[in-house]
């Protein structure tokens, strides 16, 4: 399904991203890694050979941009890289503020900019999945930042998914709960019990579970799945929560 295909992954070299590119690269694609950490891109690049990677700090746009020039056209696009922090909205600092502003919302702006008009070009249509967050959704504690970010995120996806149509471009949104990856640990583990306890379904997504589902809408077999931001919460969504 993916042969021949040309997906690029922010945030690939760890965590959800990781999964994804290892997902995208067995289905076939050729996937191309962007991530900051030159030394997570070593290990990507050592475990799976065949990626390309670009190093660049999403924070900075015009950095960014310049890492992303002159890159052939891409079928896939997943917006998936972000920054974490826990803070309330009397407490937040505003390094933490700009950093979650410039990395969740703005760097997915600005890539999806850069590589538009080349998913446009071929006329054959392409595929963005926006990696979100059940936050944005649902009050946890000590996410009014984050969780904000997020309501953004989903609020591009469904602007995007209109805006793109014109060019067969579907654009989604994965919204997971608790992931426990390197980020998502840093969840307070009382706070992180209590919640798993609201969940029927008894668990949190896996970072591969989340990668599957990204996979799949991006996928052919998605085709008519366009300006949704579908929740990985093992039933939480539907479940009475309060702070």
């Amino acid at each position: 399904m993916f042969k021949g295909k040309r997906a690029l992954v922010t945030g690939g070299s760890r965590g959800i991203g990781r999964d994804i590119v290892r997902k995208l690269s067995k289905e076939g694609a050729d996937v191309i890694v962007l991530a900051r950490d030159p030394s997570n891109l070593e290990k990507i690049k050592t475990e799976l050979p065949n990626v390309q990677t670009i190093q660049a700090d999403l924070a900075d746009w015009d950095a960014t941009r310049s890492a992303l020039s002159g890159l052939d056209p891409v079928d896939f696009l997943v917006n998936n890289a972000a920054s974490g922090g826990f803070a309330t909205v009397e407490s937040v600092s505003k390094e933490l503020l700009d950093d979650l502003m410039e990395v969740n919302v703005k760097s997915v702006v600005n890539v999806t900019q850069t590589l538009l008009e080349g998913m446009k070009s071929r006329g054959k249509g392409a595929a963005i999945v926006n990696v979100s967050s059940l936050a944005s959704q649902r009050v946890f504690p000590m996410i009014a930042i984050y969780g904000s970010t997020k309501v953004a995120v989903d609020f591009l996806t469904n602007c995007m998914a209109v805006e793109f149509s014109p060019y067969n471009i579907r654009v989604n949104a994965v919204n997971p709960g608790i992931v426990y990856t390197e980020m998502g640990k840093g969840w307070d583990p009382k706070a992180a019990n209590r919640l798993l306890e609201m969940v029927p379904e008894g668990k949190w997504p896996t970072s591969e579970e989340v990668a599957d589902t990204v996979v799949f809408l991006l996928s052919d077999k998605a085709v008519n799945i366009n300006g949704t931001c579908l929740r990985l919460d093992g039933g939480l969504g539907h479940a009475g929560f309060s702070v």
